[in-house]
C-alpha cells in the first residue's frame, strides 16, 4: 500500500515536460522561461522547442529594433503576445 501511495505521488513529477538542455544552453533566460511556460501546458519535442525559441528571438529583435527607432511601446505590444 505504501509503495502504491508513493508511486501515485511521484508519477506527476516524472511525467512533466522539461525544456530541452540544448535550448537551455543556446538561448537567453527569458526565452527559456517562455518555452517552459508553453511546455507546462503542451509537451513539445526538442525540435519544436528550438523552432519556438528561434521565433521568440526573431520577435524580440523586431521589438528591440522598433524601440531603438523610437516606436511607442504600446504599438509593439502585439508582437509580445505569447499565445
Amino acid at each position: 500500500m505504501t509503495k502504491l501511495l508513493l508511486s501515485l505521488l511521484f508519477l506527476p513529477i516524472l511525467n512533466q515536460a522539461q525544456v530541452s538542455p540544448n535550448v537551455s544552453k543556446r538561448y537567453p533566460a527569458h526565452i527559456v522561461y517562455k518555452i517552459d511556460d508553453v511546455i507546462s501546458k503542451v509537451n513539445l519535442s526538442e525540435d519544436k522547442q528550438i523552432k519556438m525559441a528561434q521565433k521568440f528571438m526573431k520577435t524580440d529583435s523586431i521589438v528591440n529594433a522598433g524601440l531603438a527607432v523610437g516606436a511607442p511601446a504600446e504599438s509593439l505590444k502585439a508582437y509580445l503576445q505569447l499565445y
